[in-house]
């Protein structure tokens, strides 16, 4: 059940209800604010005295289905419902896609006022280094590119990683993407299976999440050891932004190339 028909129900129970206490205030005589056009509208007729006694029943009836279509409505959300729960993913996975975009043209700023793609700098706060001057070329910080550190509570799976369920951003070569030489990668590692299922939704049409095999997703994303090659993800071969999941253990993580070469 959308939104849009709950409104509609609740905008028709409205209605039919109005429209039988109107009828009902007409058959008592004459009211300046409950007159209907043509002095007592077709919903009258046939209408009898005995009706007035209906009024307290059409309130009571119109409370009623009020209170169960809202407690169905409510029911469906705490429930984590179909619809409240694929809504809930497309929103986190519209989040992780929007970040993307964010960090590219920040990555894209950076390059444009000089900074050669070799000379990024993805330290974050924590890191060692991160304090140390000079910090022109750091993606990650104030006085560098700014691009802040989002968390993505909704969007991450619960539970704790190591390395921590977090984003990140390094260098890694993807097949059939720009050239061979390696491309900067933004990275949220630890994402819900049913948002990753979304970003591809939204990314290729399609909800499969490709899997790059076992337990080398800290190696092609975070310290980029590894590329992603179609040898490693036959799926992500010429996807330059997409989800991917890894086994031993299972890790979702979405990832996207912010300055492909």
């Amino acid at each position: 059940m959308t939104e849009k028909t709950i409104a509609f129900l609740k905008q028709r129970i409205s209605e039919l209800v109005f429209l039988k206490i109107n009828c009902l205030f007409l058959l008592k005589g004459p009211h300046p604010a409950l007159s209907l056009r043509g002095g007592g509208g077709s919903c009258c007729r046939g209408s009898s005295n005995p009706q007035r006694g209906s009024l307290l029943f059409y309130i009571l009836l119109g409370v009623i289905l009020f209170a169960a279509l809202s407690y169905v409505v409510m029911n469906m959300v705490r429930s984590g419902g179909d619809y409240g729960a694929s809504e809930q993913a497309k929103l986190q996975a519209h989040a992780l896609v929007e970040y993307a975009q964010k960090a590219k043209i920040t990555v894209q700023d950076m390059r444009l006022s000089g900074i050669a793609a070799d000379d990024l700098v993805f330290l974050k706060s924590g890191d060692a280094g991160y304090t140390t001057a000079p910090h022109t070329n750091k993606v990650f910080h104030p006085n560098g590119g700014g691009l802040p550190i989002t968390t993505f509570p909704d969007a991450l799976a619960p539970g704790t990683l190591t390395p921590a369920a977090s984003v990140y951003m390094t260098r890694t070569a993807i097949d059939d993407v720009g050239t061979a030489a390696d491309d900067v990668i933004v990275s949220v590692r630890g994402v819900r299976a049913d948002v990753c299922a979304a970003v591809n939704q939204n990314l290729v049409g399609s909800s499969t999440i490709p899997s790059t095999g076992a337990n080398n997703h800290q190696a092609l994303f975070i310290t980029g050891a590894s590329n992603l090659t179609t040898g490693v993800c036959a799926g992500c071969a010429g996807h330059g932004s997409l989800c991917v999941s890894q086994t031993g253990p299972t890790i979702y993580t979405f990832y996207s190339a912010i300055d492909p070469n």
